[in-house]
């Protein structure tokens, strides 16, 4: 039983850990990148093979910095973003356009 508790406590150091190199300066939020393939009008969108809801004040950045709208990205984009935990789930902050251009497959 004791071996058990040691194992727990390990897991969660190592998994604390983790968690540390995935955040950015701003309390709470959680950072990635990932490619964007979809904006629904309910207000979610998908990136990678998740779905977030979007914050009532996303910035929303293109590949200059400039601010643009979630309906000026041309989809799949690949992205950087950043969002938080809430009580309606994970929450987008921040999308910006990555500077390279998605070549489409033939």
């Amino acid at each position: 039983m004791f071996e058990s508790l040691k194992r727990t406590t390990r897991l969660f150091l190592i998994l604390l850990v983790i968690s540390t190199f995935n955040t950015n300066t701003s309390a709470g939020a959680l950072q990635g990148d990932g490619m964007l393939t979809a904006a629904s009008a309910d207000g979610s969108i998908t990136i990678g093979d998740r779905a977030y809801a979007v914050g009532a004040e996303i910035s929303i950045l293109d590949r200059n910095g400039k601010a643009i709208s979630i309906e000026d990205l041309k989809l799949p984009v690949k992205v950087h973003f950043e969002y938080e935990y809430t009580a309606r789930g994970s929450v987008i902050k921040l999308i910006q356009e990555f500077k390279e251009i998605l070549k489409e497959k033939p």
